[in-house]
């Protein structure tokens, strides 16, 4: 009996090893553990319609990054479109997880700004987690 126990356990080690899971985790787990532990990118694309008032969200916005740990990687105002329907500027801010975006997202830091954003541009923002397949 204790060997058919080992050979189980050993077996599940082996099917969580070979399909990327960790072993005695729901799928739900296993998310949370990506939103947790992999990186996250916060990826905007729009065109500025307002330059004055996206020029003060410019002015403020960096302020609210520093808190958390954000990376700018990508910030370019003329973004070559290569297919489909973009936008001329590309903004790519890089965090420790999907949980510490979201939290600098919804912090009332940047909610206090957001709006300059908003109402100054139009088109996406989107929110990718390294970990995702």
């Amino acid at each position: 009996m204790r060997a058919q126990i080992v050979t189980c356990t050993l077996l599940a080690l082996v099917l969580s090893a070979c399909s990327g899971q960790p072993f005695n985790t729901s799928a739900e787990e296993n998310q949370q553990a990506q939103q947790t532990n992999s990186p996250a990118f916060f990826v905007f694309n729009y065109t500025v319609s307002a330059e004055a008032r996206y020029d003060v969200y410019l002015t403020r916005v960096g302020d609210t990054l520093g808190a958390y740990g954000a990376e700018v990687l990508v910030a370019d105002y003329t973004s070559e479109v290569i297919e489909g329907n973009a936008h001329d500027v590309t903004v790519v801010l890089k965090f420790e997880s999907t949980d510490v975006a979201k939290k600098w997202y919804e912090s009332a830091e940047y909610q206090e700004i957001v709006s300059l954003r908003l109402d100054s541009s139009s088109g996406v923002a989107l929110l990718a987690n390294a970990g995702d397949r």
